[in-house]
């Protein structure tokens, strides 16, 4: 683990040759997965949602996953930022994908446009959450 500070013996994954730790290409496998679930719901119709309750879902998955991810990088602070543009973007591209795919507009889905929201804070939150322990973890390193 080239940029971690701490050594699990946990084995790094990689995907082609690249960090999984990178936030960009968390961003990018996870909006393909998305897409295709997007399409899948698409295709099958279970619900008139259901395309954007497969958007909700990953886009949770990023919202949670990728700041523990990041927990103990040495270069937390630009993890944190990019992470940041990552999930704007990310954000933007699955709901403008599921939008034009979707049989059902977004407008039309007043509570999901909640949803949405409550992710964002939620992403926010967990972040600051990680900061935190980083904070409290390194306090109690250097007062031992």
């Amino acid at each position: 683990m080239p940029d971690s500070t701490v050594r699990t013996g946990a084995r790094q994954f990689t995907l082609a040759g690249k960090s999984s730790y990178n936030p960009v290409i968390q961003g990018v496998a996870l909006l393909l997965i998305t897409l295709a679930a997007v399409i899948l719901g698409h295709l099958f119709h279970i619900d008139e949602k259901s395309e954007w309750y497969m958007a909700a879902t990953f886009l949770l998955l990023f919202t949670a996953g990728n700041p523990i991810m990041g927990i103990f990088r040495k270069r937390w602070y630009r993890y944190v930022g990019i992470s940041f543009l990552v999930y704007i973007v990310l954000t933007i591209a699955v709901l403008a994908a599921t939008q034009a795919i979707a049989r059902v507009s977004l407008q039309e889905l007043g509570d999901f446009k909640f949803f949405f929201t409550i992710e964002a804070i939620f992403y926010i939150l967990v972040t600051g959450l990680v900061g935190l322990y980083r904070f409290i973890i390194q306090i109690l390193n250097e007062t031992t």
